[in-house]
């Protein structure tokens, strides 16, 4: 085989410039084209050369005062070799050896070419930093790559389904960029959890969900390769999303409950005292406990059947109730004002507290747990009990109690998510509100695509998107009733948008 015919690659040490060279030039010193540093050839893209730009030494030093001859000391590197004749430590006409550069024979120092050891040395050094610069720059690429593959699995599971079509190309792309199949498998199934959570989480933001719902999940878990699963939380917020479903779906037809009850629940009065008892809620307003027992709603009366008496509540003196995380509360306009805090927090207590406040205040009722609580986070209990109302010496006159008095704390009627954030430019306007923002609801009957349809505006009046579909085929008959309702940024969602708080 000629020795011409065959070529190898020789990256400079110095400039990165690309070099063909043939076997028989292997080893040789040449300059280079572009930079005109002197280097040696070697195939380099792939294996370090360090070593064969190295050299080691042996050298004649003389023994004590030169009186005892001489012998020979190493091997030493070529940087030392280098640095002891820059001191003078080894004499000009001293014998040194090397593997490498002299074959294992002793010379005279003067026969070696230093200039060579020299160019060697700084060759060796280049390549150190060439090789430190290519993994840097391999690093980078394989970052990228990375980077290119994970935003091609997402807009691949984007719309809930990946295709044999599209895993083959992403397959491919690793294979190609050398990023190994587990580690595509492992990020294929992390992106598509994380987007079947964040799809699962925004199917119940607005408080409701029924099969279709659940249909709708498991395909786009099937689509994925995923099994539909939910978190405790999730499981918690899906039952309360069912109950609220259920209830719109009684109200929608008429059958809602007259008569329903909760086991276990502590009845409180919310009574005016010129000095602390009970529960402070502020304001001189304080809990009283009546009594726990069965609390049912019947024959026009909320009853509470304890161990020892039963009281009565006419339903006509309730005006309004509102569920918070730690009870409900009933404002009556007789004065005297309910709390209702169950024994146990469980489904039976949330839906006897969603259908209280439904079939009270005839409006749907969102299955989603309220963050406000009714009784002040540092509330003072004391240890002195509250008897009958003819034992309060200390009681306000009735004038006091007729105020009606509401808790200070602001609790949403209700809260909806806002959907279509991704057309126009709608995502850079959402990008620009706080937390607490004041946006504003727009009826829009004659929207050829729903007559039902509630748009979200911010307060340049600019369109940030939509109720959705489900919440305006309900809501957008009691806005057209002339009901007001002012509105603020709740929170934000994974995908951009926002949520948002509907107040009285």
């Amino acid at each position: 085989m000629n020795p011409e015919d065959i070529s190898n690659i020789f990256v400079c040490s110095f400039c990165e410039q690309s070099l063909k060279f043939r076997n028989d030039q292997e080893g040789k010193r040449v300059r280079c084209p572009k930079c005109n540093n002197f280097v040696w050839l070697y195939d380099n893209r792939t294996d370090s050369i360090a070593s064969k730009l190295s050299s080691s030494w042996t050298y004649e030093r003389p023994k004590l005062l030169g009186l005892l001859g001489s012998k020979m000391v190493g091997p030493i590197t070529d940087s030392e070799f280098l640095s002891l004749l820059a001191r003078g430590e080894i004499e000009r006409d001293a014998t040194v050896l090397s593997p490498e550069l002299t074959g294992n024979q002793e010379v005279s120092i003067a026969r070696v070419n230093i200039s060579f050891i020299r160019e060697m040395c700084s060759q060796r050094v280049a390549e150190e930093q060439r090789l430190k610069k290519l993994q840097i720059r391999e690093n980078q690429k394989n970052v990228r790559n990375r980077e290119t593959l994970l935003q091609g699995i997402r807009k691949a599971i984007s719309d809930g389904n990946l295709s044999l079509n599209e895993r083959s190309k992403l397959q491919a792309f690793a294979a190609q960029t050398g990023i190994p199949n587990s580690e595509l498998e492992e990020l294929l199934k992390r992106e598509s959890t994380a987007l079947l959570n964040q799809v699962v989480d925004e199917a119940i933001s607005d408080g409701f969900y029924d099969a279709k719902e659940n249909e709708r999940l498991s395909a786009i878990a099937i689509g994925l390769g995923l099994t539909l699963q939910f978190t405790k939380d999730q499981q918690f917020r899906i039952e309360l999303a069912r109950l609220a479903w259920n209830i719109l779906q009684q109200m929608q037809g008429g059958k809602l409950p007259e008569n329903f009850e909760c086991q276990e629940v502590e009845v409180f009065e919310i009574v005016a005292l010129k000095r602390p008892a009970g529960i402070a809620l502020g304001n001189d307003h304080y809990l009283k406990s009546v009594a726990v027992g069965d609390l049912k709603r019947a024959d026009k009366h909320l009853i509470l059947e304890g161990r020892l008496s039963a009281k009565k509540y006419a339903l006509s003196s309730v005006i309004d109730v509102k569920w918070y995380s730690d009870g409900v509360f009933v404002k009556r306009s007789s004065g005297k004002s309910l709390f209702l805090r169950p024994s146990k927090f469980n489904l039976a207590w949330y839906e006897f507290a969603m259908t209280l406040e439904a079939i009270t205040t005839d409006e749907p009722v969102l299955g989603i747990l309220p963050d406000e609580s009714f009784i002040p986070s540092a509330e003072s209990p004391f240890s002195e009990e509250i008897g009958s109302d003819g034992d309060l010496v200390d009681i306000l006159t009735e004038s006091d109690l007729a105020d009606n008095w509401s808790p200070s704390n602001r609790i949403p009627r209700f809260t909806f998510r806002v959907v279509g954030e991704d057309f126009d430019d709608r995502l850079i306007d959402l990008d620009k509100l706080s937390i607490g923002e004041q946006v504003y609801l727009k009826r829009e009957p004659s929207n050829p695509h729903d007559q039902n349809a509630v748009a979200v505006l911010n307060s340049q009046r600019r369109m940030l998107g939509y109720l959705k579909r489900e919440v305006a085929l309900w809501f957008a008959p009691i806005l057209d009733r002339g009901r007001k309702y002012q509105c603020e940024v709740k929170q934000r969602t994974a995908s951009g948008g926002i949520v948002i708080s509907v107040f009285d």
